[in-house]
């Protein structure tokens, strides 16, 4: 089962175009499989493979500088209804 579930995320991660990541504290983020995910993404779009926008929506007492260097490089917005447009924006 564990097997199944790594593929299927694999497979999710290898055909986004975009990656939404959400956090509400930086034990979360900053979890190994979280960070596996986020990870990788930045590696296709620092290789050329993606061209696509990672957004980090952050929740709860997480702030922008809780977060790793590699996901603040990116537009980090807080989470809120009034930013829903916002983070749309990047996703087009």
């Amino acid at each position: 089962m564990n097997a199944n579930y790594r593929s299927m995320i694999d497979d999710a991660l290898d055909n986004a175009y975009h990656m939404v990541v959400i956090g509400s504290s930086r034990e979360n983020i900053r979890s190994p499989w979280i960070q596996h995910e986020w990870g990788f993404f930045v590696n296709e779009i620092n290789s050329g493979r993606k061209k696509g926008n990672i957004i980090t929506l952050i929740h709860g007492s997480l702030q922008i500088a809780d977060l790793p260097p590699s996901l603040r490089n990116y537009e980090v917005i807080p989470f809120s209804e009034n930013q829903f447009e916002k983070a749309c924006c990047f996703l087009q």
